[in-house]
């Protein structure tokens, strides 16, 4: 007869000790450089309610796609951009129509969805004044708030001059890179019919627009409020025509 011996929970005098495991150390916390600490919120990190219109804001050109921005409109011709740029001559003759002028500017900029980037540059003989230091502004409604209260002052009385050119105000508009410019005017060349400053435009427009990358759409109250167009009006349709945008001529009632 055999007999099998099952030892149950004996210790094998063979076998080596097995030191259990001792507890990990508790560190201190790594105090990190100041370089690897978070960063204080800059200008755009900050809500958009801090943010002054007029400081120098360094803003990322992070606009929607332009399928997903509403059209843009001005005077009643609608245009597709995200960054766009509004030309106001606020010569002598166009005092009488600053009202006017102001309230389709209010219009346009109230429908902009805040990721359409635009700015304002009015111009004349003495001067151009943008309205953020030749910056597009992000159209949130803090910044249409504040364009709606520097527009106020655009059409205050100058000295008297008859017509101005729009060269100087186009060097600044396509500085900013826009997809769109509207050029809002009542005669462009200057002096009436002056034939070297509107070739003096036109090549300056070819050198700054080669590609047409550029759209530009020409707005015109008629100085001597004639009811159809007339031979003021030829280059501001020729520059609508030649980049790709839209002539509106603006009846006075």
């Amino acid at each position: 007869m055999i007999f099998i011996i099952i030892a149950i929970g004996h210790k094998n005098p063979n076998t080596p000790e097995i030191a259990p495991k001792k507890h990990l150390k508790q560190h201190k916390p790594i105090k990190l450089p100041n370089a690897f600490r978070k960063a204080k919120p800059t200008l755009s990190d900050t809500p958009d309610t801090q943010i002054k219109p007029t400081s120098d804001l360094n803003l990322a050109d992070e606009t929607p796609d332009l399928a997903s921005l509403k059209p843009v409109t001005f005077y009643n011709k609608t245009i597709l951009a995200k960054r766009v740029v509004y030309l106001i001559d606020n010569a002598h003759d166009m005092l009488s129509k600053g009202a006017l002028i102001n309230n389709n500017i209010i219009n346009s900029i109230s429908k902009l969805d805040p990721g359409h980037k635009f700015a304002i540059i009015f111009y004349n003989d003495q001067k151009t004044t943008s309205s953020n230091k030749n910056k597009l502004l992000l159209a949130t409604p803090h910044h249409k708030a504040f364009v709606k209260d520097w527009l106020k002052d655009r059409f205050s009385p100058i000295k008297k001059n008859l017509n101005s050119s729009p060269i100087q105000a186009f060097k600044q508009a396509f500085a900013m890179k826009p997809d769109h410019i509207f050029l809002l005017s009542s005669n462009i060349s200057y002096r009436q019919n002056d034939i070297a400053k509107e070739n003096e435009l036109l090549d300056l427009l070819k050198k700054l627009n080669p590609k047409k990358q550029t759209a530009i759409s020409t707005i015109q109250y008629p100085a001597q409020n004639p009811k159809t167009p007339n031979s003021d009006s030829l280059i501001m349709i020729q520059i609508s025509e030649t980049y790709n945008g839209k002539y509106t001529f603006v009846k006075i009632k």
